[in-house]
């Protein structure tokens, strides 16, 4: 393919948008909710770059995979919701935000401490996520993190 990693990403977020909006019905997830928006986000060193350039804010550079313990972050504000609780990057939010999803009628299943003591469904995007982790190795090993460890100085803990 002669098409550049960021067209591709791209791509691969507009197949995530359209079964985002398939499973719209069936989720409690509505604009102006922000509940998943304060737990684990795992992204890439490519998401990263592309957050970077679409808010003009600078990341780190990770040079390995940092994993985190499920609740380490339970209750941290994403460093790009902002103070209203709207997300500031949603036209670029990173592949695990576009996934996420509550199959519950409320937040619950988002909110500490439940989001990790509820078993919630979940829907598999096999093909999505081998066309993503083969975009975001293909030139170098996939370094994934938090996003907080990426963007650290936009942290409010």
């Amino acid at each position: 393919m002669n098409v550049s990693a960021r067209s591709r990403l791209q791509r691969i977020y507009q197949v995530a948008d359209v079964l985002s909006r398939v499973r719209e019905p069936f989720v409690a997830c509505r604009k102006g909710c922000a509940a998943c928006c304060h737990m684990n986000v795992s992204i890439t060193s490519l998401e990263a770059e592309r957050l970077a350039k679409a808010s003009g804010r600078r990341s780190e550079a990770l040079s390995t995979t940092v994993r985190h313990i499920p609740e380490e972050f339970s209750g941290t504000p994403c460093p790009f919701l902002d103070r209203k609780g709207v997300c500031s990057i949603y036209q670029d939010r990173p592949l695990a935000c576009r996934k996420h999803a509550s199959f519950f009628t409320t937040d619950i299943a988002c909110r500490p401490p439940a989001m990790h003591q509820i078993e919630v469904p979940m829907l598999r995007f096999g093909g999505l996520d081998e066309a993503f982790f083969a975009l975001s190795g293909e030139k170098w090993p996939i370094v994934s993190a938090d996003i907080r460890d990426f963007f650290p100085k936009l942290c409010r803990r």
